[in-house]
């Protein structure tokens, strides 16, 4: 039974960034997410995976999303959950492009001959390895892809404002 004194996992807001999946919005996302990246309660390796990450995912939507149609919005938040059985950072990337779920993405032939492999195609794979959980939401045209790295149950939030860069769209909050 809970009592009033036990913890709720609310997420604890790090971070926020919004704006056109274009070249120079994903250069910009890129930016954000480099610097938010480094203040997150992760060690080196965690960090560079979530940065990565975060990286093949707007790319991905920047080339393929949007691939014969004007470029749209996209966002990027990030939280970290304290919940002590499993406290992580979580980062929610939304769209609206065409839908694409991750597990639709084909398994590279890692053992092919590197001349005669096709170029591309191992983005979802090297996320499926950086992060610890990947989850896939389309619903009413928007697009939300979650990104899950865990965390020792001591790590702390970083302290500081929610960093954020206003841009032409806001997510849905809880998409």
């Amino acid at each position: 039974m809970n009592s009033p004194t036990d913890a709720i996992d609310a997420p604890q807001p790090l971070g926020y960034w919004s704006g056109v999946a274009d070249r120079a919005g994903v250069a910009d996302c890129l930016a954000w997410s480099e610097s938010m990246c480094a203040q997150l309660p992760l060690d080196e390796a965690g960090a560079f995976a979530m940065r990565l990450a975060i990286e093949e995912v707007c790319v991905n939507i920047g080339d393929h999303g949007y691939k014969g149609q004007a470029p749209g919005p996209m966002s990027v938040t990030v939280s970290q959950h304290a919940d002590p059985p499993a406290p992580r950072i979580e980062v929610h990337i939304f769209d609206r492009a065409a839908p694409f779920h991750p597990e639709d993405a084909p398994e590279p032939d890692l053992e092919a001959d590197v001349h005669g492999r096709r170029v591309g195609g191992l983005g979802w794979f090297l996320i499926r390895q950086l992060m610890d959980s990947m989850a896939y939401q389309s619903e009413g045209g928007e697009n939300c892809l979650t990104l899950v790295k865990w965390l020792p149950p001591s790590a702390k939030a970083p302290d500081h404002n929610p960093q954020r860069s206003v841009g032409p769209w806001s997510p849905v909050v809880g998409a």
